[in-house]
This record gives C-alpha cells, structure tokens and sequence, in this order.
C-alpha cells in the first residue's frame, strides 16, 4: 500500500505538523502562514526540531496509555554505545571526522 495512502500514517504527519506548530508556538516563533519553513534560520528550525525529537521519544516510551512501561531489564549503560565498541575515539585517526590528517591553514604561525 502507498504510504501517502495509509490512514495511519496520515494521522502520525497530521500529529507531528501540530506538534510543530506547538512547539514553534512555545519557542515563541510565529509558524508560518503557508506552511513553508524554508524562510526560518536552521538554528529555529534545529530547536523545533530537536524539541519535537524529546517530546516523541517521551510519548512513545509511555505508550498510548500515558504511563512508562514496565523494564524488562537494566537499562544501558553509558559504555554501551555499539558503535564505540572498539573503545577508540568515533573521529578516527588525526582528529577529523573522515580519518585525514591533521593540516595548518595557510597563514598560521605555529
């Protein structure tokens, strides 16, 4: 089935469009009249969007009932990152985030 299509889905975009809105609203940001967003700076969109991230996450870890649901076991630990299992640096060698190594920039006196 279309994804556009499915009424379930349509009903979580109509759900985060009003929590957008809200959210904009609460941020004291005036949400724009056609809908379009590309005329806000990244760093207002960035804060909704990161707001909106939180409040999902909150509503999903309660459920549709409200409350939090019972754990089934410990929850992870702050070394329980599976991407760090190496126990190195996420950056790589030299510090950049593609692993190349550190250069000066033009100019610099050390």
């Amino acid at each position: 089935m279309d994804p556009s299509r499915d009424p379930d889905e349509l009903r979580r975009r109509q759900m985060m469009e009003r929590m957008k809105w809200e959210l904009a609203r609460e941020l004291g940001v005036k949400p724009p009249v056609d809908g379009y967003w590309g005329g806000f700076p990244s760093k207002v969109c960035g804060q909704i969007g990161g707001r909106l991230r939180q409040r999902i996450r909150v509503l999903t870890e309660e459920g549709p009932s409200g409350k939090k649901p019972a754990s089934s076991g410990s929850p992870p630990g702050p070394g329980s990152n599976p991407r760090r299992e190496a126990g190195g640096s996420s950056r790589g060698v030299g510090g950049s985030a593609q692993g190349a190594p550190k250069t000066r920039r033009r100019g610099s006196s050390r």
